[in-house]
């Protein structure tokens, strides 16, 4: 059985899947994750216009509502705080220890405030796992995030690796 950290959630598309109208800066669009026999899930993104008309025919196992970014000028060489704290995100996204999973939802949450990382959706799993959905808002690339109960962590030890990997 395939679970949602073996996915890999395709980007956005240039077009709308059904009227093939072209997603562009400032746009609003939305994107759905359906069942497919051979893929697994596939998504879809859709104009405002389409989708009014599609909502009622497609059966979405996940679906979110964002915006078309306009693309940023390139990185610095120099990484400024958030930018360093979004690379260290998408290393630990790597890992699949516990600790890392730890160390990568506690990122999430930080790059969310900062509004670098947009929470698209939460999925709970038939095992009772919470798993949210992430979108880069640069890139508007898709992250499979465990939810943490922040209560049963030692912040302070997260603190201090976050810290040392800043460095």
């Amino acid at each position: 059985m395939k679970t949602l950290f073996q996915l890999e959630i395709p980007r956005r598309g240039n077009v709308c899947v059904k009227g093939n109208e072209a997603l562009i800066p400032g746009m609003e669009y939305f994107s759905v994750l359906v069942e497919d026999p051979e893929l697994g899930l596939k998504r879809l993104d859709y104009c405002p216009t389409c989708w009014a008309i599609a909502k009622n025919e497609v059966k979405a196992r996940s679906q979110w509502k964002a915006k078309v970014l306009s693309k940023k000028e390139e990185a610095p060489i120099h990484l400024n705080r958030d930018e360093r704290i979004l690379y260290l995100f998408k290393e630990s996204t790597k890992e699949d220890t516990p600790e890392a999973h730890i160390e990568t939802f506690v990122l999430a949450l930080f790059l969310a405030r900062r509004r670098l990382m947009y929470l698209r959706q939460e999925v709970k799993q038939d095992d009772g796992t919470i798993i949210q959905l992430y979108e880069e808002a640069a890139t508007e690339e898709m992250y499979t995030i465990r939810k943490v109960d922040l209560s049963q962590v030692q912040i302070s030890t997260i603190q201090l690796e976050v810290a040392k990997k800043l460095k």
